[in-house]
């Protein structure tokens, strides 16, 4: 494995299925903020189809990112395990940020990413430890075994395996109340991660604008669903569209 495999992994796979799972996100959580309007829509067959499109997005949402929190495989599957698993493969020589950073305070990170990830987790990094890759993925290991992400991995896989997959109707599951809040922090461990490695390993960054902001959306999600923006606007009125995400 070298660096242009692993970027093409990054860019293929996790920043894609990231990104996707994003976009279907916005799609519903949209429609859902204007359902009332909507539903007053004397059109049937506008209605029916926005509802349609609403059911769908909501369960590509959750496949896209529980495709991002996948365990490995005997299949390659374009998944965080995997990419973490390539990443042990590339041998780096040396950080250069790291090195630059060296003589300054140990509160400042080179890497953006790291500071948000030591928030979100409560789990620290010194700055000269990301130099070494073994324990660098370790503390991303320990970041994703944390009681309030992996309980957010379980809801997801479980619902994507036994509600979205299965259609089971008696799984034994209790209410999934804080479902998509664990969602959104799932999101922002994926983009966060997402960042941070393909700057490390491929010196590439595919997110930009990550932070730990609630409700935070990619401007590249805004660019890719202004459509349906547009569309409601049209339908509904501009001043009538709940826009959850400003």
């Amino acid at each position: 494995m070298n660096t242009e495999e692993l970027n093409s992994l990054f860019q293929s796979g996790l920043a894609n299925d990231l990104f996707m799972s994003q976009i279907h996100y916005f799609v519903f959580r949209t429609l859902g903020e204007n359902h009332e309007r909507i539903n007053t829509l004397d059109d049937k067959e506008q209605k029916q189809h926005l509802i349609y499109l609403q059911f769908s997005s909501h369960d590509l949402s959750i496949q896209y990112l529980a495709r991002v929190f996948d365990k490995r495989m005997k299949y390659e599957t374009s998944s965080l395990a995997l990419i973490l698993e390539k990443c042990r493969e590339i041998k780096l020589k040396d950080f250069l940020l790291i090195l630059e950073y060296e003589h300054l305070n140990n509160d400042l990170q080179p890497y953006p990413a790291i500071n948000h990830l030591e928030e979100v987790s409560g789990i620290k990094i010194g700055v000269k430890e990301i130099g070494k890759p073994e324990i660098l993925f370790d503390w991303i290991k320990s970041i994703l075994e944390t009681e309030k992400i992996n309980n957010a991995i379980i809801q997801l896989k479980t619902v994507r395996d036994k509600f979205i997959a299965h259609n089971e109707l008696n799984s034994g599951i209790e209410a999934l109340d804080d479902f998509w809040s664990g969602y959104a922090l799932l999101i922002k461990i994926g983009r966060l991660m997402t960042s941070l490695l393909s700057e490390i390993f491929t010196d590439t960054i595919y997110d930009h604008s990550v932070t730990i902001r609630p409700d935070e959306i990619n401007m590249n999600v805004l660019l890719e669903v202004n459509w349906l923006i547009e569309y409601l606007e049209k339908i509904l009125g501009r001043d009538s569209v709940t826009a959850w995400w400003e």
